[in-house]
């Protein structure tokens, strides 16, 4: 049941707003950012109750709070005197939240989510060892569709009558963290968003739907970045220039071709390893020659934690309606939701489990106490 339908059925208990000490966390990333930068006219305005940082502040809030469920629901929230002291906020109308979303610019967000993925570092110490001569940052790169409202009509997917948002992401996969994302229309290229994010130095793993375009490949290299990408089981336009000796761990692990090839009419000579597991074929197109035909095939096993995030971020938003439909609005929102899984990431060393989740909740809702949450996350003091 959402909030705002329970405000009509029922009292509000305040004290299950408790003050969820991530948010202290958010304001001083938040802070940093507005550092040096000078308000617009329409921040400055001294009529203006609902400031910058309060909207941005109240908006996580909402989304850290399993309670709240709609923007209607979190500006009733806004009006307990414990959830004002908590945030440093004042009363909200439902006039004003839905305005805000095009006052305030969610660039700035960009900045304070970069900024607390840059900070996140996860131990890892599961990893191959040979990928620490790599000396590049491996990524795995995808999208996935957020479901819009129809009346969303700027958010084009297939036609008028279906809408969505899609989330581009560079997935960091040392540390298992988004790290640069693009929001577009439904329909948009994934190619050319991950070109918008290209950077020299990055290694890229994709699966078939970017290697569609053989020329991307020459563009990838141009950048002086790096690629994994699989292409479709019949490639087009393949010339083998000279096949590798295929030894035993790579036998081990499905491959049965090992190539350097010309592809198309790609200036470079790429490499073409093919795997098959389990009755399927993987086709394997990469520029790094150096590369073990194993530890290939490792790498593109890796590509699955990017679905697993996009899986975990999904099930943040789905509990919720959008609190705002405008592009500028939807931006908040998903930057807010990353920030959201940042912070639990920050507060834990990784990203927590349904379970984990369940547990958060009920501490934020006051079911659990610090103690209890402790203890069933095993955090250490």
């Amino acid at each position: 049941m959402s909030m705002a339908r329970a405000s009509k059925d029922q009292p509000f208990e305040k004290e299950r707003f408790q003050r969820f000490k991530l948010i202290e966390a958010f304001r001083k990333a938040l802070d940093l950012q507005l550092l040096g930068r000078k308000p617009t006219s329409t921040e400055n305005d001294p009529r203006r109750e609902l400031t910058l940082p309060r909207y941005f502040t109240l908006f996580l809030f909402g989304l850290f709070n399993p309670m709240i469920k709609s923007m209607r629901g979190l500006c009733e929230a806004s009006h307990f005197e414990s959830v004002q002291k908590q945030l440093q906020c004042l009363p909200v109308s439902l006039g004003s939240f839905s305005a805000a979303q095009r006052l305030f610019d969610p660039e700035l967000l960009k900045g304070v989510f970069e900024e607390l993925s840059a900070g996140f570092k996860k131990n890892t110490n599961q990893q191959d060892p040979r990928l620490k001569d790599l000396q590049t940052t491996l990524h795995a790169v995808d999208g996935t569709l957020l479901k819009a409202l129809p009346r969303m009509a700027w958010a084009l997917y297939q036609d008028e009558n279906n809408t969505a948002v899609k989330l581009h992401c560079k997935f960091e996969l040392k540390n298992l963290k988004p790290a640069q994302i693009k929001l577009t229309e439904g329909k948009y290229c994934e190619r050319k968003a991950l070109k918008a994010m290209f950077s020299p130095g990055e290694f890229y793993i994709a699966d078939r739907y970017y290697g569609g375009a053989y020329g991307y490949f020459d563009e990838i290299i141009e950048i002086g970045a790096d690629f994994l990408i699989r292409i479709r089981n019949q490639p087009r336009s393949i010339r083998v220039l000279e096949s590798f000796k295929i030894n035993q761990p790579a036998a081990q692990v499905g491959v049965v071709k090992d190539c350097r090839i010309q592809l198309g009419d790609n200036l470079n000579p790429l490499r073409w390893v093919q795997v098959q597991v389990d009755g399927k074929v993987f086709n394997l197109i990469t520029n790094r020659m150096d590369l073990d035909a194993d530890l290939i095939s490792h790498l593109y096993r890796q590509r699955w934690q990017i679905e697993t995030f996009f899986k975990w971020f999904k099930c943040l938003m789905s509990s919720r309606h959008w609190f705002a439909e405008s592009p500028e609005g939807v931006a908040i929102q998903v930057y807010l939701t990353l920030i959201a899984s940042l912070l639990s990431m920050h507060a834990l060393g990784r990203a927590p489990n349904i379970r984990e989740r369940e547990l958060l909740s009920f501490y934020i809702v006051g079911m659990a106490s610090l103690k209890e949450l402790i203890r069933g996350l095993k955090i250490k003091r």
